[in-house]
């Protein structure tokens, strides 16, 4: 392959790359309602920024496929939009004095944040 093709290649890449992460930091449409009570919501957190971390190392493994680290990748912003929700979920609740907030999820949030707490209960 030539230099000016492998470059091109590689821009259009990286322009690629930045296009799903902009789609990837929006939430889709809704799906289910968790609550979560503010005495929680620290445990919660923790677990989620535990996840992420995992699949950073992971990322910064060696050995990974394209295809797989796009797929930790999209985990990670999905993780990284619930957690979004969790701290802006606190803030308001700690200003109305609640004890518990609500989040709404899409399914892909859903199934991680499933997987995420069935696994630590």
């Amino acid at each position: 392959m030539s230099k000016v093709v492998e470059e091109s290649v590689l821009k259009n890449m990286a322009f690629l790359i930045k296009m799903l992460e902009k789609e990837w930091e929006v939430s889709k449409e809704s799906i289910k309602t968790v609550f979560i009570s503010v005495d929680e919501a620290a445990r919660v957190k923790s677990n989620l920024s535990s996840m992420i971390q995992v699949n950073t190392g992971v990322l910064n493994s060696n050995g990974m496929t394209f295809k797989e680290c796009m797929m930790i990748n999209r985990e990670n912003y999905a993780l990284l939009r619930i957690t979004k929700k969790i701290v802006t979920a606190i803030e308001k609740a700690e200003q109305d004095e609640t004890d518990e907030f609500a989040i709404t999820l899409d399914k892909e949030e859903l199934k991680l944040y499933k997987e995420l707490f069935d696994k630590k209960n």
